[in-house]
């Protein structure tokens, strides 16, 4: 597998080159290639058929110590795709130019800007079975793998801070990375995701009763 300096990668993104970034969540969203999508590794399998398509040559990007099982990764993954890979060490490739960000708020954060941002846009990105259990009052269902729809991805507000957020936060940084590759940047993931949402009282939930049972009984 050919292994690309930082201007053969920029090429290979001018000409359409789908660039996979493998290192880890706080190494992404602490800087990463423009037009970048991150995945877990762990996620390879399940995710990445959803947004390759056949004919796609990929770049992965990742860290030294991942080079030598790099090959197995892809293997396990069922990519069959024509691949290469950039090493993401060292610091001439870290300059401010070439990077984009991935800003990470708390839950206590979020509520205040549900207060106070009029425009503020809250995709919840887990299953819509999860949603229709409980959510946050005035979020939207986007489950994640509907992100492979272009047509879903513009009906985000673009004016408004988006909120990202999951039960998963791979799948919120996942998400992230597929919004600022389509040119949407007011973006917001949330630390803990769900679990740490569901359990800030200050952020109002909808939660539908119970139903009976036909019996009268809950």
């Amino acid at each position: 597998m050919t292994r690309l300096s930082i201007q053969e990668l920029r090429s290979a993104y001018k000409s359409g080159s789908v660039l996979i970034d493998l290192r880890s969540q706080e190494e992404f969203t602490s800087g990463f290639v423009p037009g970048s999508i991150f995945f877990e590794q762990k996620q390879l399998k399940d995710y990445a058929p959803l947004f390759l398509k056949q004919g796609d040559q990929v770049v992965f990007i990742i860290n030294p110590s991942d080079e030598n099982s790099l090959e197995s990764i892809i293997a396990k993954s069922g990519i069959k795709n024509q691949s290469s890979y950039f090493l993401a060490e060292g610091e001439g490739w870290r300059q401010p130019a070439r990077f984009d960000l991935v800003i990470a708020v708390d839950a206590g954060e979020m509520s205040l800007d549900i207060k106070f941002d009029d425009n503020i846009v809250l995709a919840d990105l887990r299953d819509a079975s999860q949603f229709q259990e409980k959510h946050v009052a005035g979020s939207t269902s986007l489950p994640f793998a509907e992100l492979t729809d272009v047509a879903q991805i513009a009906d985000l507000d673009e004016e408004g801070t988006i909120y990202l957020y999951s039960d998963k936060t791979g799948d919120a940084v996942t998400a992230a990375s597929l919004l600022k590759k389509h040119e949407i940047h007011n973006i917001r993931i949330v630390n803990g995701g769900w679990s740490a949402i569901d359990m800030e009282p200050s952020i109002e939930k909808v939660q539908p009763k119970n139903k009976s049972n036909g019996n009268g009984l809950k």
